[in-house]
């Protein structure tokens, strides 16, 4: 269930961000249906590109759901955007990622996607050596890692584990 309880597709949010905050602290893998529900008289869910997700954009050549209780099953890994099928509701914050993880990467049920970001830090010493205190949250249950993407860059991760 989207945001783990009933007709959570609906505003007002609780924050912008809060489907995205739900979505970051789950483990969504092939095979995995989200169901949304909600009040189909003034909702809809799009399944959009990561540009129409961006800019909310309602129209295009998108998968719609309007019945208030939509079954998405994921069958692809990588991330995965749905607004709402209102412009005004999407700008407020009805919208969601969810980053499914292949079979080989979603074997540990402990691990949570990280948060999506796109931003590459920029060249220099600082940035290529920051500081263990900001590099690494003083707990015990992150785990510190760094990993290479797809451009051959070196990204550190954070990865908390339950």
């Amino acid at each position: 269930m989207v945001a783990g309880s009933k007709h959570m597709w609906k505003v007002p949010l609780h924050s912008p961000d809060s489907l995205n905050r739900w979505a970051r602290s789950q483990l969504f893998k092939i095979g995995d249906t989200l169901v949304f529900k909600y009040d189909n008289r003034t909702e809809s869910v799009h399944v959009v590109n990561k540009e129409d997700y961006l800019a909310c954009n309602t129209l295009g050549n998108h998968t719609v759901f309007r019945d208030g209780h939509s079954k998405f099953e994921l069958r692809d890994s990588g991330p995965i955007h749905f607004i709402s099928g209102s412009q005004d509701h999407c700008q407020m914050g009805l919208k969601l990622v969810v980053l499914v993880m292949s079979p080989s990467h979603a074997g540990n049920e402990t691990v949570h996607s990280p948060p999506i970001s796109l931003a590459l830090p920029s060249p220099g010493p600082s940035a290529l050596s920051p500081s263990i205190n900001q590099a690494v949250p003083h707990t015990s249950n992150a785990v510190f890692i760094s990993a290479v993407t797809g451009l051959g860059v070196s990204m550190p991760m954070i990865i908390f584990l339950s």
